[in-house]
């Protein structure tokens, strides 16, 4: 049994967007930002064009009529958010399974 469900019920009913956004709500209070995380770890993960674009700096060089160039390099800031946040995540995880298996 898990909150009073039993588990095969939970395993057979359970999404992973619901337990992604369980634990966004868990760790971080906010279930919205949990699932904004995931995608956008799984979307860098699988090599997702709106991920890799999402996650590096941008700078504007020079724009033409409906045009620009752009510089992209590495967002040490973004990243390492991106990282302290699942750590989080993953560090919660494990203390919940610990007290769960006392």
């Amino acid at each position: 049994m898990w909150l009073n469900v039993p588990l095969r019920a939970v395993k057979e009913q359970l999404k992973p967007t619901e337990f992604v956004r369980g634990a966004g709500e868990v760790v971080f209070d906010d279930a919205d930002f949990g699932q904004m995380l995931w995608s956008l770890c799984s979307g860098a993960a699988h090599g997702d064009q709106w991920a890799r674009l999402s996650l590096p700096d941008l700078t504007v060089v020079s724009r033409g009529e409906g045009t620009a160039i752009v510089y992209l390099s590495p967002s040490i800031t973004r990243m390492a958010m991106v990282a302290m946040a699942a750590f989080a995540m993953v560090k919660k995880g494990f203390e919940l399974h610990a007290r769960r298996n006392m």
